[in-house]
């Protein structure tokens, strides 16, 4: 058996210092991958790890994690488990004679070859079952494989190579990157609000004056105006807003509220809002709108006009940072950190762009003066240096945690929960449902706030689905601007 390979992921053991160390014995690790044939058949195969059982097989694609794996309700809800789903695996841990663990690859239809990694599971009467996992997810299930059941594992050795060559990759890809954003910290964006009036226009003339090209004899200037003028019309645009996006130093001079401090990795700066699936209803007009070209041609021309519509208002985007953005507007301005060597500026909140070796002390006198932080939960060093600083200094009724990045994965968040209470002492809500935001009363009691959708007669014209204003109501309560 490979020794354990170091990871960052490993988060799973550190169960010390939480208020329910009997619960979190029930925390299973759950993974899957989703695989797509070129004949558009879809599966998922799920394979799910406890302290006493393996279970696992395929389920359809659309099969949702309940918060029932992740509470007491944990022991009935898996022993039902594998009696809904196909070729289901359901063995004891006591029971499993070994399990064999091989590199291989993982194609889903068009998209690229991945690495993976496939389990043989044989168990102690001559059963056998297989199953095949992308390798960035295998590695948790050999995580938990490796501490439950010890030399029953074995692993291939290639497994652990190709780990360590990525991780080698990624670190080399992020030191390369430390050293240009140090060569260029400091330095502003380009800013003119001329500049970007002009661009903006220009975009505006390629964006809506392609229905004048309709008259025209000729298809191909047509053509062209709609795959090309339209695409680059809509970056011209944008690009004009952001040479016109303010600095961090004109918002504080202009503005004399407390800012709202938006904490996030500049990997997740550019997160969009889920859309939310139609309903029973939602599905029966959505395919009478397909069928119906009566409907559907009209239809389309007026979603077309509103979502221009809300491009020339600066609300064209799907973007989270600037539908929050707007939303905070009326509590005070929004500020971040920018991203080192930017040469346009990045849409949302007013950036402060600093040297190396002083953005921790900015971003901590920042929080002390801000009567909102809202931090965008990541696994990266320096969100949990910011999480591990708005603990401290921030109080709780003053703090939004932002779930946004991983909506939806209980997974993942139980992942961030056991980390903050191992190390940051923070207790979190076990289940996140159906939760986007994490807000806090001042005694630190955590309330979750799900995503309020726009109705889906209305969400169809709107560049985005979700009402943040209404998602953001029981935070905003608090400073008296609900």
């Amino acid at each position: 058996m490979h020794a354990p390979v170091e990871t960052r992921f490993a988060v799973a053991g550190a169960m010390a210092g939480l208020a329910h160390p009997e619960l979190d014995q029930l925390l299973p690790v759950v993974r899957w991958s989703d695989h797509f044939s070129l004949f558009g058949l879809q599966r998922r195969e799920l394979l799910i790890v406890r302290a006493d059982r393996l279970l696992g097989g395929q389920v359809s694609t659309d099969f949702e994690i309940g918060d029932e794996l992740f509470d007491e309700r944990a022991q009935a809800w898996l022993g039902a488990l594998a009696g809904r789903i196909r070729r289901p695996i359901n063995v004891r841990l006591d029971d499993i004679a070994r399990v064999a663990v091989a590199l291989s690859s993982l194609t889903d239809g068009f998209r690229r070859e991945r690495k993976s990694a496939v389990f043989r599971i044989e168990t102690r009467d001559g059963q056998a079952h297989k199953i095949e996992l992308p390798l960035v997810e295998a590695i948790f299930v050999l995580q938990a494989l490796d501490r439950l059941i010890g030399q029953r594992l074995e692993a291939d050795e290639a497994i652990f190579t190709a780990l360590e060559t990525r991780a080698a990759q990624i670190e080399a890809r992020a030191e390369a990157l430390t050293r240009a954003n140090r060569e260029k910290a400091g330095s502003s964006p380009q800013r003119s609000p001329t500049l970007g009036a002009v661009y903006m226009a220009a975009g505006l003339i390629l964006l809506a004056g392609w229905p004048l090209l309709m008259m025209l004899d000729n298809w191909i200037p047509f053509a062209a105006a709609i795959f090309l003028g339209v695409p680059f019309g809509a970056g011209l645009f944008e690009v004009g807003r952001a040479m016109r996006v303010p600095a961090y130093d004109d918002v504080m001079a202009q503005d004399a509220r407390a800012p709202v401090t938006y904490l996030r990795s500049f990997g997740s700066e550019d997160v969009q809002l889920p859309e939310k699936p139609p309903g029973v209803m939602g599905r029966v007009i959505l395919r009478m709108w397909d069928r119906a070209w009566f409907f559907s041609i009209p239809g389309s021309i007026i979603a077309w006009l509103a979502r221009l519509a809300y491009t020339i208002a600066g609300r064209g985007s799907n973007r989270l940072e600037e539908q929050l953005t707007r939303a905070v507007g009326a509590v005070g301005p929004m500020v971040a950190v920018g991203r080192p060597g930017e040469d346009v500026a990045t849409l949302g909140a007013a950036r402060a762009y600093l040297a190396d070796d002083d953005w921790q002390g900015f971003v901590i006198d920042l929080l002390g003066r801000s009567q909102l932080v809202l931090l965008q939960i990541e696994s990266t060093e320096g969100t949990w240096w910011e999480f591990s600083e708005c603990v401290r200094i921030v109080p709780r009724e003053r703090l939004v945690l932002m779930l946004t990045a991983r909506f939806g994965s209980q997974q993942r968040y139980d992942e961030m929960r056991i980390l903050a209470g191992a190390t940051l002492g923070l207790m979190l809500p076990r289940n996140i449902g159906d939760a986007a935001f994490l807000y806090f009363d001042a005694d630190g009691t955590a309330h979750g706030a799900p995503m309020v959708w726009y109705s889906f007669l209305t969400a169809w014209a709107r560049p985005g689905h979700v009402n943040i204003r209404r998602s953001l109501a029981p935070v905003f309560a608090k400073t008296g601007q609900s």
